[in-house]
């Protein structure tokens, strides 16, 4: 499933005539927030991530502010999700922290 999802995800975000989909761009991210956080650790590295940097670089340059600030939330959302599962990955508990 992860890989037709990644195979159509790509597909649309390598298409020129998808550049300025403004909705299809929300859709995207908020696809990846909720596909992103389930995933395994290098799907969301290697796919996920990175193409949320792409989108949020080729947000920086739209013009329309309320279409740049609807994306801009829609990141944030989806970024919030992926780094709830990140953080868990990068700052495992020390056991030796609890008190009995």
């Amino acid at each position: 499933l992860l890989e037709r999802v990644k195979m159509q995800l790509a597909s649309f975000l390598e298409d020129p005539q998808y550049h300025d989909q403004h909705s299809l761009h929300m859709e995207i991210i908020k696809t990846f927030g909720r596909v992103g956080p389930n995933a395994e650790p290098k799907f969301r590295d290697e796919f996920v991530l990175p193409n949320l940097h792409k989108l949020a670089n080729s947000n920086n340059q739209q013009a329309i502010d309320t279409k740049r600030l609807d994306i801009a939330i829609q990141l944030f959302e989806a970024y919030s999700a992926l780094s709830c599962c990140c953080i868990l990955f990068l700052y495992p508990i020390d056991p030796r922290s609890h008190h009995h």
